[in-house]
C-alpha cells in the first residue's frame, strides 16, 4: 500500500500490506494487513488477517497476553 513504513521486516510471500502500515521488527507470510495497521513486535505471522487500524505491539509485563477482541473475531493462541 502507499505510505506504508517498513523496518527490519520480512514480508511474503503472499502478503498484501494496506496503505499507511507500518511493519517493524516482524516476519509475515500469507496475511492480509488491512490500512493504518500497526505491527511492530518480533513475531512471525502465518495466515491471518489483520483489520484495519488494529495494532500488535510488544509489552514486557510478563507471559501473558493482552488482547481487545471485537465482536465475531477467531484467534488462534
Amino acid at each position: 500500500g502507499e505510505d506504508c513504513w517498513l523496518e527490519n521486516c520480512t514480508i511474503g510471500p503472499w502478503v498484501t500490506v494496506g496503505a499507511r502500515a507500518s511493519i517493524t521488527n516482524a516476519v509475515l507470510q500469507d496475511s492480509i494487513v488491512f490500512d493504518d495497521c500497526r505491527v511492530l513486535a518480533p513475531l512471525t505471522i502465518q495466515q491471518s488477517i489483520i483489520g484495519k487500524n488494529a495494532a500488535i505491539i510488544p509489552h514486557d509485563e510478563g507471559e501473558f497476553h493482552r488482547v481487545v477482541v471485537g465482536d465475531n473475531t477467531t484467534i488462534e493462541l
